[in-house]
């Protein structure tokens, strides 16, 4: 792919990916018990999802033998994707739950039996899928190198 076009790719990922997140994250603030914390730590928390939607890309292209996994980016890619978004994120609530790193407020819908809150599980299943979406219809027609 042409250089021009992976940074298109790169701010997609980090700079969408951060302000998506960072939206996502004021959304749900309410939701969780110390809920007085304000921008900065949702800011922190939005620069640790990009870090977490970096992951995600790497474990997608190392899965497809290909960097620019999305471009045919079938069914099983997609409910890949969501599917170890939603893991990691189950993961992160449970090991913060437990360290008592932080708690929900008793508006956060939870998942039965895991326990966790469903919306910070939601962020990491559609936003991924989301910018992978955009990002094949930012490749779609592009020549590949």
């Amino acid at each position: 792919m042409k250089r021009k076009s992976w940074g298109r790719l790169l701010a997609l990922w980090l700079g969408l990916g951060l302000v998506v997140n960072f939206t996502w994250e004021m959304a749900q603030m309410s939701l969780y018990g110390n809920a007085d914390v304000g921008w900065r730590h949702c800011f922190v928390a939005s620069l640790e999802d990009v870090a977490l939607l970096g992951a995600l890309y790497l474990v997608a292209a190392c899965a497809a033998q290909e960097w620019a996994w999305f471009a045919r980016f079938g069914p099983w890619r997609w409910l890949a994707l969501a599917a170890n978004g939603a893991l990691v994120a189950v993961l992160i609530e449970q090991r913060a739950m437990l360290a008592g790193t932080w708690s929900y407020a008793p508006g956060m819908p939870r998942l039965p039996l895991l326990g966790v809150g469903l919306v910070p599980v939601l962020q990491m299943t559609i936003l991924p899928v989301g910018l992978a979406a955009l990002s094949y219809l930012l490749w779609r027609g592009k020549p590949h190198e």
